[in-house]
């Protein structure tokens, strides 16, 4: 699973919910609890901000830089993000390198 996809998750408000979901399914067919038990630990112990950080950038930049809102805005910011996420990229400036390769392709 990617760390973005991990991240979105953990930082959900039903993630606790899930985690008892899986707990139980887990159990149930006795299998080890270890995986889940990583999650809650690295749920517990990450701040809030590094699951789930400010946007580096915003749909405000986007169409600063003259992006039409459509179907394409939403995907560059999701990108866009999912890089914060994967922390490759962590500050403003590096977002809009990033957007400018994005949309060089």
């Amino acid at each position: 699973m990617k760390l973005s996809r991990l991240k979105r998750l953990l930082a959900s408000e039903d993630c606790p919910h899930l985690f008892e979901l899986i707990a139980a399914d887990l159990s149930s067919r006795k299998l080890p609890l270890d995986d889940l038990e990583f999650c809650r630990q690295y749920r517990d112990h990450t701040p809030r901000e590094v699951l789930n950080p400010p946007p580096l950038i915003s749909g405000n930049d986007l169409i600063d830089l003259g992006i039409k809102s459509g179907p394409q805005f939403k995907k560059l910011l999701t990108q866009i993000q999912d890089a914060q996420l994967e922390e490759q990229i962590e500050t403003r400036q590096e977002a809009f390198v990033l957007l400018s390769q994005i949309l060089q392709k």
